[in-house]
């Protein structure tokens, strides 16, 4: 039986030296977590004992004393090389083999076994395994992911925006979009303090899991400078000697999800229908979506409503590649080497902490670059800024129920 097949080997492998994690068939992940070259030696594993690639379910459970932060990174490495491997992972069982992945400990350090099951019968494959120190010492530069915190409030915030404030120097407006109104603060000498709101008008009933976003452009003068992004209304705004917000009724305007994209809020829902000049029907409806910044060979990746993220070209009928996984929320940034790169959620729901992930796409494939940045609750919003080099974030702490703003940077270092 496996289980006393499972209690020979991890006796056998407990008194045995640590193996050599430097030879193997799958080149190790290009990102600077420390289990880099153990994920890619356990992956072959993995993979040599499936044999032919097909489609696989995953899971892995920790039961050693690793923390949340080195286990979901070695689970998202370990998805990224079965997918490089030709593997397909499936969203849910069934799949055509089911791979349970163990992370363990013994007196002589960690024990990864995974439980490989299919029709053709049940194998264990077991690893001792460390962090390695090679990613420190690469010369390549390290991708790494900041947090510029904002501002808390009590009150939802849908998204936010920046501006510089007209004829006063080293002085910044932030916009907040909140349901039934946008506020206004000023900083100076980095302190923010509230000036202003302006109500938003509603026609219609808002749909549940409100969605907004606020737009502004330079610094903000004239009835064009800031615009609002909800479902079934369009709002333009200006701030002179006030707020002043002026809202419609409109069911086809395109908001900018980021890049090139262009999406038309769903009616009554919170997910994106993707329009835009020359954009045929058939892409699905999706929460969020990503672009690259190469005109001449245009990609995007969108996060369905079946719970895939998928790669396009120009034809929603073939997706160049499926990432499972991935949470609801992704956003473009401009990677180390002014490479393509996309943060994306966890796959938590609204009661669990969340994270973002930093992944590079190139090649039809999604490597992960860094480690993950952690928030204290679940990522309520995600927008890319226009230039592609920041995102900002809203995340609702889950201790204290407070409404969180950041902006997110991603950093190169060596």
């Amino acid at each position: 039986m496996i289980l006393a097949s499972l209690a020979i080997l991890l006796a056998s492998l407990l008194a045995a030296p640590r193996a050599c994690l430097a030879q193997t068939s799958l080149q190790p992940a290009p990102d600077t977590t420390p289990w880099g070259d153990a994920v890619s030696v356990f992956a072959n594993k993995i993979a040599s004992a499936i044999g032919t690639p097909r489609a696989i379910s995953l899971d892995v459970v920790n039961i050693s004393t690793l923390g949340s932060t080195d286990t979901g990174s070695i689970e998202r490495q370990l998805q990224a090389a079965l997918g490089r491997a030709g593997f397909q992972l499936a969203a849910e069982p069934p799949a055509e083999v089911r791979v349970h992945v163990t992370l363990s400990e013994g007196a002589d350090g960690y024990l990864w076994i995974a439980e490989i099951h299919s029709q053709a019968g049940d194998q264990v494959s077991m690893m001792s395994a460390h962090a390695s120190t090679r990613a420190a010492s690469r010369a390549e530069p390290i991708p790494v992911l900041r947090e510029t915190f904002l501002l808390r409030q009590a009150s939802p915030i849908l998204d936010f925006a920046l501006a510089p404030a007209s004829g006063e120097e080293g002085s910044r407006f932030l916009f907040i979009l909140q349901p039934d109104q946008v506020s206004v603060l000023r900083q100076h000498e980095g302190v923010w303090t509230t000036i202003g709101a302006a109500p938003i008008a509603q026609s219609r009933r808002w749909p549940r899991d409100l969605r907004g976003e606020i737009v502004v452009a330079g610094a903000v003068s004239g009835a064009t400078g800031l615009k609002v992004y909800l479902p079934g209304a369009f709002c333009t705004g200006s701030m002179q000697s006030e707020l002043v917000i002026d809202c419609r009724q409109s069911t086809d305007t395109a908001w900018p999800p980021g890049g090139r994209m262009k999406a038309t809020m769903a009616a009554d829902r919170n997910y994106f229908s993707v329009s835009g000049e020359g954009v045929q029907s058939g892409w699905p409806p999706s929460y969020s979506m990503a672009s690259n910044p190469d005109d001449d060979h245009p990609l995007k990746i969108l996060t369905a409503v079946n719970g895939s993220a998928q790669l396009f070209a120009d034809s929603p009928q073939n997706p160049m590649a499926s990432f499972w996984r991935w949470g609801d929320e992704l956003a473009s940034i401009t990677g180390c080497d002014d490479s393509w790169n996309v943060l994306v959620t966890g796959t938590g729901d609204w009661t669990q902490r969340d994270y973002l992930q930093d992944y590079e796409i190139a090649d039809r494939q999604a490597t992960m670059a860094g480690q993950l940045l952690e928030f204290s609750g679940p990522i309520v919003a995600l927008w890319p800024a226009d230039d592609a080099k920041s995102i900002r974030a809203v995340s609702r702490n889950s201790q204290t129920g407070m409404y969180e703003a950041s902006l997110i940077h991603l950093y190169c270092g060596r």
